[in-house]
């Protein structure tokens, strides 16, 4: 990004962590395909949980909102109209990490390995592919 380079939506790397994809595609106001998970959800001012729903904006970027589980669904009461824009979420730092311990060496050689699998194009087996993606977590 210091080099002014294009940023990619699609980039293989997104794939290998829902919670890294959500903060890319909410700090950049994007989306991909690729799975995204909030490091924590809030629970709305009446105490339920909420959901997480995208939206577009103006400018045909896209949004993350947190509201109430309650507020879209018809006659279900309590209703309540709470709703927290993405980048407005108080995240907390985690207790624990969320990903075990990869020797660099190993994430390296798999990195690369799914690198060109991606860029060459070739087919891939799905299953060898997940099983790529699964051991760099």
């Amino acid at each position: 990004m210091e080099q002014e380079e294009s940023i990619s939506v699609y980039h293989p790397e997104l794939r290998t962590c829902p919670v890294f994809n959500f903060t890319f595609c909410l700090l950049f106001q994007v989306d991909n395909e690729y799975k995204k998970e909030p490091p924590s959800y809030p629970l709305c001012f009446c105490k339920r949980p909420v959901v997480m729903k995208k939206c577009k904006l103006d400018n045909g970027s896209s949004a993350f909102q947190f509201l109430c589980e309650n507020a879209d669904k018809p006659f279900v009461k309590p209703k309540c109209s709470w709703l927290l824009a993405g980048e407005s979420m108080p995240y907390l730092k985690a207790e624990h990490p969320r990903h075990s311990y990869v020797d660099e060496s190993v994430y390296l050689n798999n990195r690369q390995e799914l690198l060109e699998a991606i860029t060459k194009n070739r087919p891939t087996d799905e299953k060898w592919l997940k099983g790529l993606l699964d051991s760099m977590d």
